[in-house]
This record gives C-alpha cells, structure tokens and sequence, in this order.
C-alpha cells in the first residue's frame, strides 16, 4: 500500500532532489519542465503569496509519483480564495501527471487524499497537461470516482515536429523554393549590415553575457498590433532564468541560439534540450530589424542542428502561430483540469469575489438538475 506525504516547506522541497531525480528518470517524461532544477529554481524565485502542496507517493520507500503543487491565495473583498494549481505554472508548458507502475490504483490513492484535504483549497486548476498522457483522464476519473466534480477542457494546441530523415530533404520539401529564397535574399541583405554570426550558446557559465544581452534586448515594439510581455522582463524572471540556465548548462540541457550582426545581438532562441526533444522555449528578436527576419533565420539553422544532432523532435510549446506552420501541421492539445470544492465556505468565498460568475454557474447548475428531474 502506497503512503502519501505533503511537502509544504522548501527545507523539506530541497531534501527531495535525489528521490525527485531517480523517480523522474524512472519514468518515460520528456518533458523538461518536470525536472526538480526547474520547479526548485522556480519556487525560490516566485513563492511569494503561495504555499507549497507538494504530494509524494511512496511505495516500499520508492517514490512512484510527484504532483508538484502549490497553493495560491487570492483576497478581494475581505475574502480569500485558495486556487491549487501545479508548481511553476504559466512560467513552464509541458507539465504531466507521471506514475511508476501500477497508475490506475496510485491516482485513486493521491485523488482520495485531495479530496480528503478539500479544507485546504476552494478551487483547483491544473493547466498545460498533455491530453495525449494516459495519466490526464486518469486522473480526472479518479477524482470524479473519488467524488469531486471535474471538468477537463482542452483549450490550446501545441505543435510539434517529429525529426525523420535528412535536413535537405525535410528542408526542401516543406519550406517552399518562395519562403527559401526570401530566407537567403534577407540573410544577404543582413550581410551587408555587417557581419553576421550564429551561434549556439550551452554554458552560461562561460558565456554569462549571452542572457544579459537577451535580457537587454529592448522588444517594446508591438508585434501584429500587440505589445509583448517576456518572461524576464521582472528583476525577479531575470534572476529565475540565471539560476535555471546555470544549472541546465551544467546538465547539458540548455541551447541558446544567438544571431549577431557585427557584435549586436538582433535575434535569440532561448531554448531545452532533454531526453531528445528539442523545446523551442521563447524566441526574440530586435524590432529594427523586423522586416528582415532574423528570428526565422536563426530557427532554420537551429532546425538544421536538430537533424543533424540527432534529436527526435522539436516541441514548438503551446499557441500555433502562423510561423510555427511553416515547419509542422502536428500538433498536440493542452488539456486544463479545474473542480471548484462544493463546501459552503467554497461556495460562499467565490460568491464573494465574483457574485455574477457565481450565481450564472448555480442558475446552471439548477437548470440541469431541473431537466434531470423532469425527465
């Protein structure tokens, strides 16, 4: 029988890096942002305001699964209101429900101790699950059949690239002979700006000053009407990003392309390498220089390293861009699971804050129940 623990401080966070390591390994996870360098860094980072819920599933002393989670209190009108919600959500894409052996029987265990911890939250809402996982629907009919009402939605596509094949060959066929010629005519006319360079970065320990020059790079201008918000905009994303790319250099999981014009950075890809996969993680590039393309240049030939370094696929993450289908129609579908806790204090603190949203989902709620009656 598998025993369940909280880990609610980052003492009791930082001592499970070994157990964390070894289980995700265990397990067949691509996704970068499940790694315990990620989730830590984050927390240290962007903790405030929340608390930790992080559930440990152990079986005979080995850890068969971890749902990383936190708590993140909201007040308004004197009233407050606890969301439960996966660690490092928003900042991270890929996250996943991952069991060792067994799943069925360990989700009903880890479903029963949230249900059994409902004083705890009023709102529950784990986001960027994959809906491909086995472990996504398993886990919302273990919480159904644990009793807790579930809704799971899929609101976002996320594109993605198989590698099979040689570059040229992939190359030639799907970029048309209009996007190549375009790529190499903008890629001339950069040359005569001044000389143009690109290159990979994978130690920002040795390079430190290629995030401080992405970190600087002034991006206001507004892309297709719209401004645009980084995620290392804030003193405290810079700092996360420090840390995180420190320790994924040193893994061998960092790979930061950089397009420089005569020393000046005019375009970047901030990217993951784990387990194959190839996570295009935020891209950039310098507004002046819009109209010459510098990020789909700079994409090209990290694509091109992709082949050629034997990675099995690039995960483009969530939001299919126009861009992203000049390289890819495959795509894979978020999945967003949310239960709101049917306890009067529940109910009584969302009606507080949202009075409106409140009463349109109990007038709902009272309708179906009417027309099940009648029929």
């Amino acid at each position: 029988m598998s025993e369940i623990q909280e880990i609610v401080t980052l003492e009791g966070f930082e001592s499970l890096e070994a157990d964390w390591n070894a289980w995700l390994e265990r397990t067949e996870s691509r996704s970068v942002f499940m790694t315990f360098d990620w989730m830590v860094a984050w927390w240290r980072h962007f903790h405030e305001g929340r608390t930790l819920f992080i559930l440990v599933q152990r079986e005979l002393d080995e850890v068969i699964c971890i749902l990383p989670m936190m708590v993140t209190t909201r007040e308004r009108h004197r009233t407050a209101v606890r969301s439960l919600s996966f660690l490092a959500s928003g900042t991270s894409d890929a996250l996943e429900i991952n069991v060792v052996e067994n799943p069925a029987a360990h989700l009903a265990a880890l479903a029963a101790h949230i249900r059994d911890r409902a004083e705890a939250w009023d709102h529950i809402e784990l986001s960027d699950l994959s809906s491909a996982s086995p472990t996504t629907e398993a886990f919302a009919n273990a919480l159904r059949e644990a009793g807790v009402g579930v809704e799971l939605n899929e609101p976002c596509e996320c594109p993605y690239l198989p590698i099979a094949g040689e570059w040229l060959d992939f190359y030639n066929e799907r970029i048309s002979s209009k996007t190549r010629s375009n790529n190499r005519n903008k890629h001339k006319k950069l040359q005569k700006l001044g000389e143009v360079l690109i290159r990979w970065v994978t130690d920002t320990d040795a390079e430190p000053e290629a995030l401080e020059k992405i970190f600087a790079m002034d991006e206001r201008g507004e892309y297709h009407g719209a401004s645009r918000t980084r995620p290392f905009d804030s003193v405290v994303g810079q700092s996360f990003f420090r840390e995180v790319c420190g320790k994924f250099s040193k893994r061998g999981w960092l790979f930061i392309g950089l397009l420089e014009v005569s020393g000046e950075l005019v375009a970047y890809r901030l990217c993951f390498r784990y387990r194959g996969v190839h996570s295009d993680y935020f891209p950039g590039f310098d507004p002046e220089y819009f109209k010459l393309s510098p990020g789909r240049i700079l994409m090209a030939e990290i694509a091109r390293d992709c082949f050629e370094s034997g990675q099995k696929e690039i995960d483009f993450l969530r939001g299919f861009e126009d861009w992203k289908r000049d390289w890819t129609d495959t795509f894979r579908m978020n999945a967003t699971l949310t239960v709101e806790n049917s306890s009067w204090r529940s109910k009584g603190a969302r009606f507080a804050q949202s009075p409106k949203k409140a009463l349109r989902r109990f007038l709902a709620g009272k309708s179906e129940s009417e027309s099940d009656d009648s029929g």
